[in-house]
């Protein structure tokens, strides 16, 4: 069985076998229309207020006293756009917080704080990125302009994680995407 699988997958090439794989994921998901079944809090959804450095240091970058990075750390979602300091970027929840708390976290307090400090569902982004375009919206309602596959991916493996739903716009999105990915 395993000799077919591998010549499968030699045979279909690799890209097929990812968006398989992710098809798949995404397939598993619940789609129902967002839910708060309890009132959100962000400060409930508890992180580490170092968590920003330990990101940059968890991919090998070296963080000095004041916060200086040994070398740029380019962000995920804007062309061009790279940090020298800390301080300069913001933690970014791929899947929001209040977006994960309306997707069925919300019924799961327990596990609020794993959610938020979770490395899968962590990166860095500029203030008016986070704080302005992308906020606590979904992926019908935003994606990054560029990496939208790894986005994609990562949006449905954290969803898939945490047993959370996608909403049927949030579900095409994720589709189309995920359609054009190798």
């Amino acid at each position: 069985m395993t000799k077919t699988v591998v010549l499968f997958a030699l045979l279909i090439g690799g890209a097929l076998v990812a968006e398989a794989v992710w098809g798949a994921d995404l397939a598993a998901l619940t789609v129902e229309p967002e839910n708060r079944c309890a009132p959100y809090n962000a400060r409930l959804y508890r992180y580490p207020s170092d968590l920003d450095r330990k990101h940059v240091e968890r991919r090998g970058w070296t963080v000095d006293a004041k916060g200086k990075l040994d070398n740029a750390f380019a962000s995920p979602y804007t062309p061009g756009i790279s940090f020298r300091y800390v301080q300069d970027m913001d933690i970014e929840h791929i899947v929001a917080r209040s977006e994960a708390h309306d997707s069925g976290l919300c019924a799961h307090p327990a596990r609020w704080s794993e959610f938020a400090s979770d490395p899968l569902n962590i990166t860095v982004a500029g203030e008016h990125v986070n704080r302005t375009l992308k906020r606590d919206k979904d992926a019908a309602e935003w994606m990054p302009d560029i990496n939208t596959c790894w986005y994609a991916q990562t949006v449905v493996a954290v969803k898939a994680k945490y047993d959370l739903s996608v909403d049927p716009d949030e579900r095409v999105a994720l589709t189309e995407v995920l359609a054009e990915c190798e």
